[in-house]
Parts: structure tokens; sequence; C-alpha cells
């Protein structure tokens, strides 16, 4: 019984080879899995919504939606209270709502520095400000904040709905002292920062 046994299976294993004409390699479905997950992002962002969470949706959703996220209320340098949302261990995202202590409050502004999170166009946290010109367009101009001076980028074929900030590379007039300050010219090596998506108010 056991070499009748044997016999089947090694006919059954020629049998395969055979259907394979020989050249073929059998792809296990786990690699096809990661094959087909390399052309979709880790975290996307779109002009409404990043990593999967939509403007407009409250923290009390978030929990709801992503259990495994962890949910930190956080204060930042202008006294601004916002959340902390860190999906995984290479997304995390800050929440903005009109009233933070409120958890059904909708949020108004998203933003995040993972180099995970990638725009349609590609573009993403850490990207070369020259290679994000390839994707929207060359920079119109880099904007110097007068509070925290941070400092952001606009392209001229970005979303409206999407903010670029910038690594303080931008090549501003040192003379200059007045605040905010422009300029179309950058450094070398000048990375994208943090992008942002953020609800256009009614009209525009």
């Amino acid at each position: 019984m056991q070499r009748k046994y044997i016999a089947a299976l090694v006919a059954g294993c020629v049998w395969l080879a055979g259907c394979s004409g020989g050249d073929t390699a059998v792809v296990p479905p786990s690699a096809a899995v990661s094959a087909a997950a390399a052309h979709h992002p880790l975290c996307e962002i779109d002009d409404n919504s990043i990593g999967g969470i939509p403007l407009g949706t409250s923290l009390e959703q978030v929990r709801q939606s992503f259990p495994h996220a962890v949910l930190t209320p956080v204060t930042d340098a202008e006294g601004v209270g916002f959340t902390m949302i860190k999906l995984n261990a290479d997304v995390e995202i800050a929440a903005y709502t009109d009233q933070q202590e409120n958890p059904a409050a909708p949020i108004t502004y998203l933003d995040t520095a993972s180099k995970a999170c990638k725009t349609a166009q590609g573009v993403h946290p850490e990207m070369l400000l020259e290679t994000a010109e390839q994707r929207y367009g060359r920079v119109e101009q880099i904007v110097l904040s007068e509070i925290e001076s941070r400092q952001t980028a606009e392209f001229a074929r970005q979303p409206a709905t999407m903010s670029f900030r910038i690594d303080d590379s931008g090549a501003f007039d040192e003379d200059d002292t007045d605040l905010p300050k422009t300029t179309t010219e950058y450094q070398e090596g000048a990375k994208v920062h943090s992008i942002a998506v953020f609800a256009l108010p009614d009209g525009e």
C-alpha cells in the first residue's frame, strides 16, 4: 500500500511539472499578495484623507475604525491642541478639531511626517523637493510663517486642499527681518517635512 501511495504521489508531481511547461515557476500565494501590496502605499494621502481617516471624521469614529490605534492628546508651541494618531509603527497622523475636548467633533485638519504616507503622485515626507517638483510642477513660492517660523512650499499643480511643509531649507533674504517671508529658492538637498490636508472654506 505504501508503494502505491508513493507511486501516485510521484505521478502527481510529474503531471504538475508537465503542466507548468518546465519554465514557469509556481508563485506562492504570499508572494503574490506582497507583489500586489507593493503597488499600494501603506498610507495613502488624497485631497480629503490620510491613512484612511477622512476629514469630517471624529476621534470617536477613529477609535471605532482603528481599534488598535493609539491616540495621544498634544499641545503645540502655539498652544493649539491636537491629537496624535499612531496607526502602526510606520504611520502617525496629527488630527486637529475645533473642539479638541469633544471626541465627537469633526476633524478639520490632518498632517503627517511619516515617510510611509504617499499622495497619488508618490510624493511623501522626506522626499527631495526637486523630486516633488517633477510630480507637482515647480515651486511657486516658499513661505516662512510668523509663528514657529515654519516653511511651506507651494507647487504649481498641487491639490488645493494639500499643504507641504519643508525642512527649513528655503533660501530667504537674511537682511529681510519682516515675517512672513517668501522665496522661490531652496537649498540643495531640501526635503518635504510633512504633508497636510484640510477643508477649504465654503465657496472656494
